[in-house]
């Protein structure tokens, strides 16, 4: 049974929330700031923090919570439970907040896991997202002058760059290499089985009939004058052919994505590793049942820029343009930066104690540089770099 909670005394989500699913809607419902002034140093009826990373696992959710070095954190689904008295209040997921410092600046955290694959990730960004303070933030007693919610995916993938690639000359990205997700590609019909017409929005319902109507279409001449009069790259995805076949193809936010090479850019400098490059991101909704032929994966790379394979980063950007869409003043940013840990799909682990610290080194790296481009955002890229804008 799906719970639907609306409140009218309090925050209301930019969009619908259908939940509870994390510890944030305890801190809510029961105006948990008004009790504790660890949760008011981070929460009000207005909202909670505006900046949020996402991870897959939890164990990397309390990874980043050392890595990151926060202070005056609070780990919400162990507190949350003992301030409410009910157990059942700490949810699913783990859930930190945290306070950032970089350069000498600071910035409020939110850390997050929203579990593997794409329903899981569409439920927990959205409550996320819901609950986070859209404008107006206030921080040790300063209203922030970012308005919007910005969330940033940190996961590992496997690599569509090296030994794979059609072009002999193509560099090769190794075990720890870095990804900033330029776009997030997708099978449409695994979109349209994840996300599917029920949800009653323009952006699901144009995905499902698309995926339906090129049933049998796919590769045909007049294919790309089809879709056109569906979908639109200005609401941030489109459908594409590849190999014959309808795929969703998601932005994420372009200022985002410069911010976040540049941030990493700036902070590992010239140093040959980890790297740290721009690309696309193919998403897949499945594990186990993994298959992606050797003409598929040069077509995704030649000819589609894909450098990486992941499971959950297309979800987060179709979750951003759904909550957009809805509501023009929530300002939502998403982006991702993905870390290789494997030549291909499939192979998706390191092989030996080496590739294990490249790719240690990697996590760590990714880590910094979303934390450190929040940091650039609210307090500009040159006072944080001393490099121009």
């Amino acid at each position: 049974m799906i719970i639907s909670r609306t409140r009218t005394d309090t925050k209301q989500p930019n969009s619908d929330v259908r939940g509870p699913h994390t510890a944030l809607i305890a801190i809510f419902n029961k105006k948990l700031w008004e009790s504790d002034s660890r949760i008011a140093r981070y929460f009000s009826p207005a909202g909670g923090p505006p900046f949020a990373i996402i991870f897959g696992s939890r164990n990397r959710v309390e990874d980043a919570y050392d890595a990151l070095a926060l202070r005056d954190a609070i780990v919400l689904d162990e507190i949350v439970p003992n301030l409410t008295g009910r157990r059942n209040d700490r949810e699913r997921v783990p859930v930190i907040v945290g306070t950032y410092s970089f350069n000498g600046y600071q910035v409020p955290i939110l850390l997050a896991s929203t579990e593997m694959g794409f329903p899981p990730t569409q439920i927990y960004v959205r409550e996320i997202a819901g609950y986070s303070c859209t404008a107006g933030y206030t921080f040790n007693g300063k209203k922030l002058g970012h308005n919007g919610t910005i969330i940033v995916r940190v996961g590992t993938s496997g690599g569509l760059l090296g030994k794979n690639s059609a072009d002999p000359t193509a560099p090769w990205l190794e075990s720890g290499d870095l990804v900033v997700a330029e776009n997030h590609i997708a099978r449409a019909d695994a979109i349209a089985s994840a996300v599917n017409k029920p949800l009653g929005t323009m952006l699901y319902s144009k995905i499902a009939r698309v995926a339906d109507a090129l049933k049998g279409l796919a590769g045909k001449s007049h294919f790309e004058e089809f879709v056109r009069e569906f979908l639109s790259y200005d609401d941030g995805f489109k459908i594409i052919n590849v190999g014959g076949f309808a795929w969703a193809k998601t932005r994420s936010t372009p200022s985002l994505v410069d911010t976040l090479f540049r941030t990493g850019q700036a902070i590992m400098g010239g140093s040959s590793s980890p790297k740290i490059e721009i690309g696309n991101a193919v998403s897949k909704d499945y594990l186990y049942t993994e298959h992606m032929s050797t003409h598929l994966i040069h077509h995704l790379h030649d000819d589609h820029g894909c450098k990486s394979t992941e499971m959950e980063g297309i979800m987060l950007n179709l979750e951003g343009a759904k909550i957009n869409m809805e509501n023009s003043s929530a300002l939502m940013q998403t982006g991702a930066i993905y870390i290789k840990i494997g030549p291909v799909p499939g192979e998706g682990y390191p092989t030996c104690e080496q590739e294990e610290r490249m790719v240690a080194a990697g996590e760590r790296a990714a880590l910094v540089v979303a934390a450190a481009s929040f940091v650039a955002t609210e307090h500009g890229y040159g006072a944080v770099f001393g490099k121009p804008a």
